[in-house]
């Protein structure tokens, strides 16, 4: 009965590890960055808001992006070669007001961005071509970096100009 039971057990260790597991594959950051990216929006839990007790949410959907901010939606351009990147900032008549250039790095599910002016680490999780780009940041200026930024952003090519 005992060599029954225990042939049992083994089956079905044996059939549950031929099944499909039900968990995303998990996507290989390095891999997918490189390409161009748009952004499609930005929360931002502000926190302490100059050192103070009150906070506010900055919300900006997609469909308000253009209202809210008053540009294009943000492209960044990620480069395998040299692990270089730009993101292009561009005006709501096509002309570019400003280019951030710098150099990318990946940490398992951490993007590292490095600028002239600044370093900023996003935890990224990508599905179906869109990622969302989370972080800790002074958002609001004011030294603390306390306030929780979450940006989506989507996979437009997997080529940069």
């Amino acid at each position: 009965m005992i060599k029954i039971i225990k042939l049992f057990f083994l089956l079905a260790l044996v059939l549950s590890s031929c099944q499909k597991s039900e968990t995303p594959e998990s996507v290989d950051l390095k891999e997918m960055m490189p390409g161009t990216w748009e952004s499609v929006s930005i929360k931002v839990v502000v926190n302490s808001v100059s050192n103070t007790d009150s906070s506010y949410v900055f919300d900006v959907p997609e469909k308000l992006w253009k209202e809210k901010l008053g540009v294009q939606p943000v492209k960044t351009y990620y480069q395998a070669e040299e692990n270089k990147f730009y993101s292009e900032y561009i005006d709501l008549d096509g002309n570019i007001t400003n280019v951030e250039r710098g150099k990318w790095y990946v940490f398992g599910d951490t993007l590292m961005r490095v600028t002239p002016d600044a370093t900023y680490q996003y935890e990224v999780a990508i599905s179906g071509g869109v990622g969302t780009f989370k972080s800790m940041m002074d958002w609001d200026g004011d030294g603390n970096e306390d306030d929780e930024y979450s940006g989506v952003q989507r996979k437009i090519s997997n080529y940069t100009k």
